[in-house]
């Protein structure tokens, strides 16, 4: 999406990817998994002439907030750092003692991993990204686990603090907040952090 600073009008741009940039004479860089893609664009129609291409593979980047590593210079110099977007992380039981236990669970790209408040259960995100990524549950007894959402458009899961109810946020528009076993959702789009004891924060 493209906005104007004076007018405050903005434009869907309707180009799949992170990071946008505006390269003069007129292209359009964007973030996709570990790759910079470049289109040309118009400034007066606001679109993409043609479709992107891939100009450089193996860019670092954040997988839980779609950032990526690079900077385009007016005249058009690129810079970059080398890596990847598609980082596997092992999840593991740390005691106080600092003993390390690894989870029976495979290397895959985890975000916020939360435990519910009775210790038993653990909700975290696997995906790529944050706009490609669903909440599962391990369960610690059953040393086992499960996919609870199915939309790839779900993040930051938070057990409330009964444990009775999980809550995540949605870039399912409209984004908001919602809870897992009921239809009510919350009437504002933020994320949640953590619960208070007038609710979620």
């Amino acid at each position: 999406m493209i906005q104007s600073l004076e007018t405050g009008k903005h434009h869907e741009l309707n180009v799949r990817g992170e990071m946008a940039r505006y390269v003069a004479p007129g292209y359009l860089i964007v973030g996709r998994n570990s790759s910079l893609l470049a289109a040309p664009f118009s400034l007066d129609d606001m679109q993409v002439q043609k479709p992107p291409v891939t100009v450089v593979d193996g860019v670092n980047g954040d997988p839980s907030s779609g950032t990526m590593d690079f900077s385009v210079s007016s005249n058009g110099n690129l810079a970059y750092l080398p890596g990847s977007v598609n980082k596997d992380f092992e999840l593991v039981w740390v005691t106080r003692e600092g003993k390390v236990t690894p989870l029976p669970l495979a290397p895959q790209p985890i975000s916020a991993p939360r435990i519910s408040p009775d210790g038993t259960k653990l909700a975290y995100g696997v995906g790529p990204t944050t706009g490609d990524n669903d909440i599962w549950i391990y369960d610690f007894r059953k040393r086992s686990a499960s996919r609870l959402t199915f939309t790839k458009k779900v993040n930051s899961p938070l057990w409330s603090l009964d444990g009775k109810r999980l809550y995540y946020a949605s870039s399912v528009p409209p984004m908001e907040v919602r809870k897992v076993c009921s239809s009510s959702r919350a009437r504002f789009p933020r994320f949640p952090l953590h619960w208070r004891s007038r609710g979620i924060r």
